[in-house]
């Protein structure tokens, strides 16, 4: 018979917290900038805007 050992994956506290929080930053997508702030995607017609957003 064939023994099977299973390797489970851990994550840590820095990954968690990452997940929930990650970085915020300024994307560009079809000329628009775009950030997502408390879980609301934001687009911008200048990055100046998105900047002046994103510091608030």
């Amino acid at each position: 018979m064939v023994e099977y050992e299973n390797k489970m994956a851990q994550t840590t506290v820095k990954d968690v917290v990452e997940a929930i929080i990650p970085e915020a930053e300024i994307e560009v997508r079809r000329g628009k900038y775009r950030i997502r702030k408390n879980g609301q995607l934001l687009k911008f017609d200048t990055r100046e805007e998105a900047e002046e957003a994103l510091a608030e």
